[in-house]
């Protein structure tokens, strides 16, 4: 995630389309997707004392 250059990333949670948290635990880099559904996911990142949120779409 690119607006993380500066920021010191704690945790994160990964949402689906329906809201239901995929992945939840402390923050990396990157994260094997490859089975789970394809669709909108929802990124949701604590950082600095801050919620930083993003999405993407698996195919």
């Amino acid at each position: 995630m690119k607006f993380l250059s500066k920021a010191e990333p704690k945790q994160m949670r990964i949402y689906n389309a329906s809201g239901q948290i995929v992945f939840k635990g402390a923050y990396q880099n990157s994260i094997d997707v490859s089975i789970w559904a394809t669709g909108l996911y929802f990124v949701q990142v604590e950082a600095n004392g801050t919620l930083l949120n993003a999405k993407f779409l698996k195919q």
